[in-house]
């Protein structure tokens, strides 16, 4: 079993229904057969293309999305976005090559709740699941390893702690951002216009001496992980 797996899964949880997504038919077919053994999920759609799954987001209203980063056509984190709009109370798994912190850092931005590379082992892959099934995030160990390392290198050079600096309803915006909320919701969860939100986030990266809006998300993503 996988050291991540320490704690044992709740079969008694409702059953959640998941939505399949990846170009390559074998790696569907296995992760297929890996949630059919599993009573708290079922599947109930795979898709084998951007296009399918997005419209099967729309049409069988998943509470999971295991979605693979190969699919043919080319899927970026704009397509994440897509999927996340679709369907705003979906929590999004993602697989990929991409083992870096920072690629990891916005696709959990533009909308996911988890990202692990593609050579996870199964029981991993169900730990993710199960991670966002119960309303957390995951990330595997190793790039989570690499963003703190990422985090740790930027901090060298910075004040010991950076985020004293901000006010209060700066550090409000700054953990919205790190849990993935687009400056329109920020706007209307804090109940200010979106120029007070952009204004915001531009006295944050000042004060963090961030020097664009992908950096500031990456390490707002990470601070939240780690918080």
């Amino acid at each position: 079993m996988h050291p991540y797996l320490t704690r044992s899964i709740d079969s008694a949880s409702p059953q959640k229904k998941i939505l399949v997504v990846s170009d390559n038919s074998l790696v569907r077919l296995g992760m297929a057969n890996l949630l059919r053994e599993q009573s708290r999920f079922t599947i109930c759609k795979e898709s084998n293309s951007p296009d399918e799954g997005l419209a099967d987001v729309k049409s069988c209203n998943p509470d999971l999305v295991l979605l693979s980063m190969s699919l043919k056509n080319g899927l970026g984190l704009e397509y994440i976005t897509r999927m996340k709009q679709a369907n705003p109370l979906q929590r999004m798994l993602v697989t990929s090559s991409y083992d870096d912190a920072l690629y990891a850092g916005l696709a959990l931005n533009a909308g996911a709740c988890g990202y692990m590379s593609k050579s996870a082992p199964a029981d991993e892959i169900l730990y993710g699941l199960c991670e966002l099934a119960e309303g957390r995030m995951f990330v595997s160990p190793a790039i989570a390893q690499n963003m703190l390392c990422d985090v740790a290198r930027v901090n060298s050079s910075a004040s010991p702690n950076p985020l004293r600096a901000l006010t209060q309803r700066e550090f409000e915006v700054f953990e919205l951002i790190g849990r993935g909320e687009p400056t329109r919701r920020i706007a209307r969860k804090l109940d200010v216009s979106i120029h007070t939100v952009e204004t915001y986030r531009e006295r944050i990266r000042t004060k963090l001496g961030i020097t664009s809006s992908a950096d500031l998300s990456f390490r707002a993503i990470v601070w939240v992980l780690l918080n």
